[in-house]
């Protein structure tokens, strides 16, 4: 067996900027870089275009998307009338969507790539909420991270602070 250790694992990072109503708790992501250690990128335009899917995909299920139950345990909204997904309006514009790609080719991967996708998703909800925290000072360690749950938060500072 070889002693070799091969990087196999991927890393990302994410940085966003998001604009949040204290009236509503609505929160928007304004902007959005995600970097990832993709190996040797064979197809950079292909990994550019992974990274804001992912990106999209997170900011979805950080902001909107949640399973819920009724009390026998069925899922009560399955269906898309009932599943609040997120729509393009929820989304930062094309020009504001930064995908940064850093190579750490895979010596024994095909012609030196991995696989990436997922990985992408890993920072974005933490990234949204604390850029929720900077902006009106409360944190949500929860997804998804809705409208009423801000809101709820924003209510609760205001009377703590009382």
């Amino acid at each position: 067996l070889s002693k070799r250790v091969w990087n196999w694992f991927q890393y990302s990072a994410c940085a966003v900027e998001v604009a949040v109503n204290e009236e509503t708790g609505q929160v928007k992501v304004t902007k959005i870089a995600s970097s990832a250690d993709t190996g040797n990128p064979i197809n950079p335009k292909l990994v550019e275009t992974q990274i804001e899917g992912g990106v999209h995909m997170a900011i979805g299920f950080t902001t909107n998307e949640e399973h819920l139950y009724d009390k026998h345990g069925a899922m009560a909204n399955a269906n898309f009338s009932d599943y609040r997904l997120p729509t393009i309006e929820d989304m930062p514009t094309v020009d504001n969507v930064l995908p940064l790609i850093h190579p750490d080719p895979l010596p024994d991967g095909p012609y030196g790539a991995k696989g990436m996708a997922e990985s992408i998703t890993i920072p974005v909800g933490p990234a949204i909420e604390e850029a929720i925290y900077q902006a009106v000072g409360v944190r949500l360690n929860y997804y998804p991270m809705t409208a009423e749950r801000v809101l709820q938060a924003i209510k609760e500072k205001k009377e703590a602070a009382k």
